[in-house]
């Protein structure tokens, strides 16, 4: 028995696996244990730009050397990761409940948490008029 709802297979079907990608990362990203999970995929990203930043982007090589290798780069990392969500797609949608797991790879894939919260303190501070809080 399927747990989702008649209407997430029409046309709705990516807004609520997106909206409940984004429930998952804001709510549970904060818990212990859930860190490293829902940030896997953000920190092997962050781990691959500064390697590739370390190793292409040096002192001696000219701006468009390295402009290049930054196109370079990109060139080869976009169809990768389109290859990879394609076979996350595959993956999930070949399961009764898959929907549930592409809410999960949304939640890995996004980095909500952080911004919201920081949205939320400048709001406080403009409101208190706290200008030095603010610009820090």
């Amino acid at each position: 028995m399927s747990l989702a709802p008649e209407w997430l297979y029409g046309s709705d079907r990516l807004f609520a696996m997106l909206f409940a990608g984004f429930a998952i990362e804001l709510i549970f990203v904060g818990l212990p244990g859930f860190q490293q999970v829902l940030g896997l995929s953000r920190a092997v990203t962050v781990h691959v730009v500064a390697r590739a930043d370390r190793r292409l982007n040096r002192l001696k090589r000219s701006r468009r050397s390295c402009k290049m290798w930054g196109a370079l780069i990109l060139v080869f990392l976009v169809p990768l990761a389109a290859v990879a969500g394609m076979y996350g797609v595959e993956f999930y949608r070949s399961l009764a409940d898959g929907w549930i797991i592409g809410a999960f790879l949304i939640a890995t894939c996004v980095g909500l948490q952080r911004p919201v919260f920081t949205a939320g303190a400048l709001h406080r501070a403009t409101a208190r008029k706290s200008v030095g809080k603010v610009r820090s």
